[in-house]
């Protein structure tokens, strides 16, 4: 075989297309590396800026004392709102300046973008054939058949060197390349979300420092929560901003790996290739790979369009199994040969209460209590799921305030969120209209009950003598935005027990153009009432509060433990046995071991909680657990809460905790009379269920206590009567 690889010719040709390539990367490696050092800069900036801030407050700290008193605690209060207003400057300003200029441009890509331009219009570069002459060995039958003119005095063989090249690009799959710029382009928007999630991170735990501050006595522990929710915040942030830059050095360290060695590559691999076609074996050879080559591609291009349809396929089979099971753990629990032992029954009611969810906050850090609390939001940052119910509602006060009739009746399971929407919005009504705002606790059901609550509504110093006085005088007073919440508290399923919902509704038609009425209530009530007398056919916008799906309530979450700064860590559950073999599949990578916890961790919460925000908060608390590490919370397994003892309910219990459910609540005297049963019976019943944790009483300490269902077994609880029909 001749040497190819001194061939004048085609080492001129391989040299031009070396130097093209090593041109080509050196732009994007200088690139990079000016990339690189930018952003350690501005994080580098952003971690000095918080650090000083964490040096000056942990002085003020060490300074307080018991007997500083209220002086010391202003001056610390003080310094922590110039330490916010300071880093609000440098995180929510000047760094996500730098970086929008930065990306605006942005020429990692554009040099990425441009390298691959280059290395695919390589072939362009090259000759189609390239044709290499070689003397013939000179031997009797050459010099014979040369002086006969029967062959050349020197051979010639085609190299087809801009196949060679086009062969060798889709062997080096260039076209990754725009993969890699994709997720460049994913990182930046990432690393701007990270930011601003840096600066929540800050202004949750510095405005909670105040907020503990605020309400400490003076004991010997003061300033201890308020310490631990500055400092730490602080430290958490920093580190936090640390972690912006590690993903996007680790996509360039995959460029600089697929691109290391490949002007050397491109010479070895051409010589290689032009020396196999010197025989007619070699090009037989060479002629196979090009079909292999071709069909490998289009096979690779077919699996990644399959694979992606059918990982979506798997991802519905595996909800729809857990929701399966879900389903049938019931059955499988009534046909158990095994009765409750009484010790797990107790253990079992005690757990599935708000007394245990506050035990399981006071386990976790401050800035946890802060964030994972039961109460209504207040912040429209941490509200998921419910953007298109605060733009209706919104929407709704714009048009009454052009003059047109509005009115609004929002319903929804207890938790789904319908006080946080009404908090949220409150501050984005485009209306100067006054608001009044009522949270309705007692039933009222007659005529002169209702006259009596809306003239204490609008603060009329008596309420009118008759209906249509009710009618006038409300339209003569001042536009006005009414909004009542526990709506359901205006009837009782009685004999006349709802004349003043009726009167209700009525004075809302006549009114909805003149006073702008937002009503809500309990999801099973509306249902009701909707069967009753069709409810929603009286208010111009009914807004479902639905529960969330998987990837909302992930979000919901998610949303509120990045603003406390702490890192995750997911336990693997043992019990499945699905998840063991996927963990197998990626043993010894960290980072993807924890990515399948996570989504098998809120693939069971989901399943479990059925997108209920407020059981989600209460196994999540249960869930999360601290560690010997400062910044770092262990996540364990989801362990739902079992309810056998449901089923053995008789029908006097099922009928009572239906009617809870439809009334939103109801105290012992009220349940008699709608079950028209004498009151002691009624107290027995209430006792009975309270003590199973099924009901618990929504205001302590009162002569009367009102019942509502048990929010954590709500929906075991919605099972059993729908299994009985007792509800639809």
């Amino acid at each position: 075989m001749d040497d190819v690889g001194q061939h004048e010719a085609l080492d001129n040709a391989l040299s031009a297309l070396q130097a093209r390539v090593s041109a080509a990367l050196h732009e994007l490696n200088t690139a990079l590396s000016q990339d690189v050092a930018f952003h350690r800069n501005v994080i580098a900036l952003g971690q000095q800026t918080l650090n000083e801030s964490h040096e000056r407050l942990e002085t003020l700290y060490h300074g307080l004392s018991p007997s500083g008193g209220d002086e010391q605690k202003e001056n610390i209060q003080t310094q922590i709102k110039h330490e916010l207003r300071r880093i609000y400057a440098v995180l929510k300003r000047d760094l996500p300046r730098r970086l929008a200029h930065h990306y605006r441009r942005d020429p990692v890509v554009e040099v990425l973008n441009r390298t691959i331009t280059q290395l695919q219009a390589l072939p362009r570069y090259s000759e189609k054939k390239l044709l290499l002459t070689f003397h013939r060995p000179l031997t009797r039958c050459s010099r014979l058949g040369v002086r006969l003119r029967l062959i050349r005095p020197h051979r010639r063989v085609p190299i087809p060197l801009r196949v060679l090249v086009r062969q060798w690009l889709m062997r080096q799959r260039v076209d990754r390349f725009r993969l890699l710029g994709s997720k460049i382009i994913e990182r930046r928007t990432s690393i701007m979300e990270h930011m601003n999630e840096v600066w929540h991170i800050v202004r949750y735990n510095l405005e909670g420092a105040i907020a503990e501050l605020e309400s400490q006595t003076q004991t010997a522990h003061d300033g201890e929560k308020s310490r631990e929710m500055a400092l730490g915040g602080l430290k958490r942030a920093a580190a936090r901003l640390g972690d912006l830059v590690g993903p996007l050095i680790e996509i360039y360290g995959q460029i600089e790996q697929a691109t290391e060695g490949m002007p050397r590559a491109i010479l070895e691999d051409l010589q290689s290739e032009a020396a196999t076609l010197m025989t007619w074996r070699g090009r037989w050879r060479w002629y196979t790979r090009s079909v292999v080559l071709r069909l490998s591609q289009g096979a690779r291009e077919w699996m990644g369009r399959t694979m992606g349809r059918g990982r979506q396929s798997m991802a519905w089979v595996q909800q729809a199994h857990l929701r399966l099971m879900e389903q049938c753990r019931p059955f499988i629990e009534r046909v158990s040969p095994f009765q409750d032992e009484p010790t797990t029954l107790w253990k079992v009611v005690d757990e599935a209460s708000i007394e245990t969810a506050l035990r399981y906050q006071e386990q976790l850090p401050a800035i946890y209590r802060r964030l994972f609390n039961f109460e209504p939001l207040e912040w429209e940052e941490l509200l998921v799921g419910r953007e298109d119910a605060m733009m209706r509602l919104i929407d709704a006060v714009a048009r009454w305030e052009r003059g047109r009739s509005s009115s609004v009746l929002i319903h929804g399971e207890y938790g789904s969120g319908k006080t946080s929407v009404l908090n949220c919005a409150e501050n984005q009504y485009p209306s100067q209209a006054p608001i009044r705002r009522v949270v309705l606790t007692e039933k009222i059901t007659t005529e002169v009950d209702l006259m009596t609550f809306v003239a204490s509504l609008f603060g009329w110093p008596s309420p009118p003598g008759s209906i249509e006085a009710l009618w006038s005088q409300t339209l003569t007073d001042k536009r006005t935005i009414v909004v009542i919440e526990g709506a359901h508290n205006f009837y009782l399923r009685v004999m006349g027990g709802f004349r003043a919902l009726r009167l209700l509704l009525l004075l809302i038609d006549r009114t909805n153009h003149h006073h702008l009425w937002i009503l809500s209530m309990r999801e099973h009530a509306y249902h009701y009432l909707r069967r009753l007398f069709r409810i929603g056919d009286h208010f111009t916008d009914v807004l479902a509060m639905s529960l969330l799906s998987r990837d909302e309530l992930k979000q919901a979450i998610l949303r509120r433990h990045h603003r406390s700064g702490f890192r995750l860590r997911f336990r693997p559950d043992d019990s499945s046995m699905r998840l063991k073999r996927k963990l197998r599949s990626v043993r010894g990578d960290v980072q993807r071991e924890q990515a399948l916890l996570e989504e098998y961790f809120f693939d069971r919460l989901h399943a479990v909680t059925r997108g209920n925000v407020y059981v989600a908060i209460f196994y999540w608390l249960r869930a999360v657990q601290q560690t010997i590490e400062e910044d770092v919370l262990e996540v364990a397994p989801i362990e739902p809460l079992s309810f056998p003892f449901l089923e053995r309910l008789s029908s006097d219990y099922l009928f009572s905790v239906a009617a809870v459910l439809q009334h939103g609540e109801l105290t012992a005297e009220q349940l008699a009379d709608v079950l028209d049963w004498d009151l002691v019976k009624s107290q027995l019943v209430l006792e009975y269920l309270s003590e199973k944790g099924i009901i618990c009483p929504a205001e302590r300490n009162t002569h009367q206590p009102r019942y509502e269902i048990n929010r954590l077994m709500l929906k075991p609880v919605l099972d059993i009567l729908r299994q009985r029909h007792i509800i639809y």
